[in-house]
């Protein structure tokens, strides 16, 4: 009620804690709805070796959708997603894909589906389930 309604009652802070909280799930911990109801789920983390480690979780109306986030001095190494029944998302990654393992193996082993790339980073589509991403060692 930041600019209407009583005056004596007007408070701008709900809206900044409010927009902090969505830059944390939205930017820190990648979780941002691509498509209503979170039926398509953009994940696109930043990671700042500053902050760390990084971890969300949001219950969606399909179910819980979850990240967490590694990495180090050379940028993200880790990301570990949890993605609910009868959603798709859309993840951007630094490199290339064959830098990247999904549980131990290859990116690409499981139903998923390269979406494009702009030379730095790339877009794979994940359907729903469990996933560990790790970053092959140099």
């Amino acid at each position: 009620n930041g600019d209407v309604g009583d005056v004596g009652m007007n408070s701008y802070n709900h809206y900044a804690f409010g927009a902090v909280v969505g830059f944390m799930y939205r930017r820190l911990a990648g979780i941002a709805e691509a498509a209503p109801g979170f039926r398509r789920i953009a994940v696109d983390p930043i990671f700042d070796p500053r902050i760390g480690r990084v971890g969300a979780r949001y219950d969606s109306c399909l179910g819980p959708i979850a990240t967490e986030i590694r990495g180090g001095r050379h940028g993200l190494s880790r990301l570990a997603l949890e993605l609910p029944a009868n959603s798709v998302a859309e993840v951007r990654l630094p490199g290339r894909p064959h830098d990247w393992l999904e549980g131990g193996r290859p990116l690409g082993h499981a139903a998923q589906r390269l979406i494009g790339s702009d030379g730095s980073r790339f877009v794979v589509e994940l359907a729903s389930g469990h996933y560990d991403l790790r970053r092959r060692r140099a």
